[in-house]
């Protein structure tokens, strides 16, 4: 789970994070994608984000960073579902050979 956390680091990610939207969505993404990885809710992600300082700093988000779950939800909603495979395969391809 490290590695795919760090990948929101990579300046080539940062490119395509920021043609879609601004980079200030990179917590959000890593939320999400611990949230998909662990196949658990959005909303115990953030409570446990909430809780441990561990946590946080292993996925490089800051005490101020994690967002309301409904603050996550309106930014996922900005997107299709297709939109938001295209970013994330985007990044995938961008990282892997």
């Amino acid at each position: 789970m490290s590695k795919i956390s760090n990948i929101f680091d990579i300046r080539k990610v940062k490119r395509i994070v920021a043609r879609y939207t601004s980079l200030r969505a990179i917590p959000v993404l890593r939320i999400t994608i611990t949230s998909m990885f662990f196949s658990t809710r959005i909303s115990h992600v953030i409570n446990e984000l909430k809780q441990r300082k561990e946590l946080r700093e292993f996925l490089g988000i800051g005490e101020k960073e994690v967002s309301k779950e409904s603050y996550i939800y309106t930014f996922l909603s900005k997107f299709s579902l297709n939109e938001f495979i295209n970013i994330i395969l985007r990044i995938l391809n961008s990282i892997t050979k």
